[in-house]
């Protein structure tokens, strides 16, 4: 597991490393993204972060991974489809020539890796469908409409990278169950390349994927889908087509129902508008950032059911997600049709007497109450780290190595500007910290633990009485796509046995333990944004000293 961690940091650090060439090199050929009436962002952006993300994955597995037939397919088809979004990007080919690039692409993936779709599974109940001769141009077809789909998802900041890494997440569970190494290692290199990538893209955005990038996700993840569901020697157990599918539903569904209705108005299913759902959900009130973390969930939650009914019949599968999809989508819909709008308002309850009663009191203690805890959090660990015994082993590699990854994805410049980022790395270093103490040998760790997030969380309460601090509960799609993560991956890894059963509880426990810690800490920096920062130094810190004392004992 460290080894592939070490992977993915250095894809990550790749994959940082490449975007400020990237950004350059925007502008250098003039591969820029300007404003129109159907664009949400107000400024021109570089749009040649696909580079990054491509240059990472490439860079990585010629490093790391020994390239069999299968990667060869995948990176042969990935080098054309790349250029043909480049080509797009830079000097704005026609849709056909897209087309052609990405056939191209696609066939020679089909071609060098033998991998096609021999089967649709058992979509309508009567038996598993064989497509015969019909596999290659149907693989072919395939393909190219999920590339098509993603780079049409590629609305907001952060949406279609953040749609493809959750995407990659389940793939990497269906990989690693069927005992494909190839499809797991392409899915572990991408994921962290685009972590990296989303460092930058993540709202406000300093560089979009552009073409490059979008055709390039949506190649990799249709090439990875096809390699799983094929039938041979190289798998161990094949995957079902629906579960692929469910995966990638929200991107697939919301491209085919915007392009039916632009056939239905007697339009080009290929003219770009605005009613894709991202647009919807920003018509009916939900704010940028809002609407990438409904979208997450939603991609999160059609992850967690192709799991979770992975063994259920193909039809049944089908039917229960397409179902539950549409539902979300019509409300969604019928929502934006009678005008119905999203406000959030969190004002100040107002105090009934004359400053001088005790609810004017408490109020004022409440906010008295901040710089004093701000000191108190990280004061409560310092006992910890000095007395606690470290942790040793593959637990101690791997804290170490998400402290660097932390550290690492941390913007130290720009901390101010880009919160919901910081909520995510901060609720990540307080996971890994309670875990870590939490396997100590000291029986009285977690109750001193425990005891200690229960008056914090008494705290919060406390703040959001007298204070209304209820924007903590306002989250970014960042924020959602790791809190949803951490708690989701102990379930993966016990569904393919890779951890104990008994492990569950102590792992949700920490992450509830961490949540109320994410909140006092949005409290403390929601007015203060600087104090970013200082905690990050705070909890980071905590970690260095408890690993230091591992690698040096």
């Amino acid at each position: 597991m460290n080894d592939l961690m070490v992977v993915g940091i250095f894809s990550s650090m790749v994959s940082l490393l490449l975007m400020p060439l990237a950004i350059k090199l925007s502008f250098l050929v003039g591969a820029v993204d300007r404003p129109d009436s159907r664009k949400v962002h107000s400024k021109a952006m570089p749009r040649l972060g696909g580079l990054s993300i491509v240059g990472s994955l490439l860079i990585t597995l010629t490093w790391f991974v020994e390239i069999t037939p299968a990667i060869q397919g995948v990176l042969a088809g990935l080098i054309v489809v790349f250029l043909t979004g480049l080509a797009d990007d830079v000097w704005q080919i026609s849709p056909k020539l897209k087309f052609i690039g990405e056939i191209i692409g696609v066939s020679l993936f089909v071609w060098i890796s033998g991998a096609s779709l021999t089967n649709l599974g058992n979509i309508f109940g009567f038996g598993v469908i064989e497509t015969g001769w019909l596999a290659i141009p149907l693989t072919i077809v395939a393909m190219v409409g999920v590339i098509n789909a993603l780079n049409l998802s590629d609305g907001l900041d952060g949406l279609a990278s953040g749609l493809a890494t959750i995407a990659l997440l389940f793939f990497g569970f269906f990989a690693f169950k069927a005992g494909y190494e190839d499809c797991f290692l392409i899915t572990i290199t991408l994921f962290f390349a685009l972590i990296g990538f989303l460092f930058h893209n993540h709202h406000p955005a300093k560089i979009f994927m552009g073409d490059s990038g979008s055709l390039s996700l949506g190649f990799l993840l249709a090439a990875l889908a096809v390699l799983l569901v094929q039938s041979g020697d190289t798998i161990i157990r094949p995957v079902s087509p629906v579960s692929m599918a469910l995966i990638l539903a929200v991107p697939i569904m919301d491209t085919l129902l915007v392009m039916g209705r632009r056939i239905a108005h007697g339009e080009s299913p290929f003219l770009p508008d605005k009613t894709h759902l991202h647009h919807r959900l920003l018509n009916i009130g939900i704010p940028h950032p809002g609407v990438v973390g409904v979208l997450y969930a939603v991609m999160i939650a059609m992850g967690i059911f192709s799991v979770e009914f992975r063994l259920q019949p193909d039809w049944a599968q089908l039917l229960l997600g397409l179902t539950g999809l549409s539902l979300v989508y019509g409300m969604i819909v019928a929502q934006q049709r009678a005008g119905l709008k999203v406000t959030v308002k969190w004002e100040p309850r107002q105090g009934k007497d004359d400053g001088k009663g005790i609810y004017s009191k408490l109020t004022e203690l409440s906010g008295k109450s901040i710089p004093v805890v701000t000191w108190l959090i990280p004061l409560f660990f310092v006992p910890l780290v000095l007395l606690v015994d470290p942790p040793s082993g593959k637990l101690l590699g791997s804290t170490v190595l998400v402290v660097i990854f932390c550290l690492m994805l941390y913007p130290w410049g720009s901390s101010a500007e880009r919160t919901g980022w910081c909520h995510g790395i901060f609720y990540l270093l307080c996971f890994v910290l309670f875990l870590a103490l939490n396997v100590s040998a000291h029986g009285w760790v977690p109750d001193y633990l425990k005891y200690g997030t229960l008056l914090l969380l008494l705290w919060v309460i406390f703040k959001l009485a007298f204070k209304r601090h209820g924007r903590i509960f306002l989250t970014s799609g960042f924020e959602i796509m790791v809190i949803t993560m951490v708690a989701i991956l102990p379930w993966l890894a016990e569904q393919v046995e890779m951890i104990p059963v008994e492990f569950l509880g102590l792992y949700l426990s920490v992450a509830v333990e961490s949540f109320v810690w994410l909140f006092a800490l949005k409290i403390i920096i929601r007015r203060q944004p600087h104090r970013n920062t200082v905690l990050m130094l705070c909890f980071s810190g905590l970690l260095i000293i408890l690993t230091s004392r591992g690698l040096l004992g």
